[in-house]
């Protein structure tokens, strides 16, 4: 009886053993897999959050005021100009002229100008001075234009020969990129026939560059109203003039590609007019 027990319960041990080691080996796996599980979770979630933060970070940035646009706005005309002089560093002296032009407005140019006028000379004077009415003409250009006018002496003319004045110049095409209708009225307002046909220049400049269709209208307008007239030596005013104009803003519409020059041209009244823009744009 013994002999026939024994076997049995020997084969009921091994398969209590095995019934017992397979739960704990399942336990086991069943652990390792849970933990796995949340690994798998903390790093799907971990990029998450820092990509969270990161934008976070991101926006804070965006949305914080530029320091370097903070302190020029912050800083006096008179400081502003200090720096600019006292730097003897051409490429911070550069960058000090151009924050303080960023800086301009109709309050500080005034000051501006009568500290640059008395501190610069040479050939700095002439590029940075027109630098300078190209900014005050967009800030104010009535004021910018009245004080260009009013100082006529030789170191303030620059390229166009006799009637030319750069500074106003810079200050009436800066303005007529802003406030065409007030630049045009200025220009008419003009009694000398030289410095008046040579400051048209600087407003269709900046109309060309601003507003294409107001400029060649405005020329257009010129060619029809202009009388023709004789210069002493002989040469017709209307002409040469009108059609210098034209190709003017033929060169600002090259700037915009060939193609649209070209339909711009094409859109001319035939005539002279029409034949000068084409020549421009032919020219490249």
């Amino acid at each position: 009886m013994n002999n026939k027990i024994t076997p049995h319960a020997i084969w009921f041990l091994i398969a209590i053993t095995a019934f017992a080691l397979g739960k704990k080996i399942e336990s086991k796996r069943k652990l390792e897999i849970d933990k796995l599980g949340i690994t798998g979770q903390e790093k799907k979630i971990k990029p998450l959050s820092i990509a969270s933060k990161n934008n976070g970070i991101r926006s804070q940035i965006k949305s914080s005021p530029t320091p370097t646009n903070t302190s020029i706005a912050s800083t006096s005309a008179n400081q502003l100009i200090n720096n600019y002089l006292s730097s003897n560093d051409p490429i911070e002296k550069n960058l000090l002229f151009a924050q303080m032009l960023i800086s301009l407005n109709a309050d500080n140019a005034s000051e501006i100008y009568e500290s640059l006028k008395e501190n610069l000379d040479g050939r700095e004077r002439s590029r940075k001075m027109e630098l300078f009415f190209q900014a005050w003409g967009k800030a104010d250009g009535e004021s910018a234009i009245k004080i260009a006018l009013s100082n006529s002496s030789e170191r303030n003319r620059g390229r166009g020969g006799q009637g030319s004045n750069m500074y106003a110049y810079s200050a009436l095409s800066a303005w007529a990129s802003v406030d065409p209708e007030s630049a045009m009225k200025t220009i008419s307002n003009i009694e000398d026939d030289r410095q008046k046909s040579f400051l048209t220049y600087g407003l269709i400049n900046g109309l060309a560059k601003s507003d294409a269709r107001a400029a060649t209208d405005y020329v257009l307008e010129m060619d029809t109203n202009l009388a023709t007239e004789e210069r002493p030596d002989g040469v017709l005013r209307r002409g040469n003039v009108t059609q210098r104009y034209i190709s003017q803003i033929a060169s600002e519409q090259l700037k915009k590609g060939v193609s649209t020059a070209i339909e711009w041209a094409e859109a001319l009244p035939d005539g002279e007019l029409k034949s000068s823009a084409f020549n421009q744009v032919a020219e490249g």
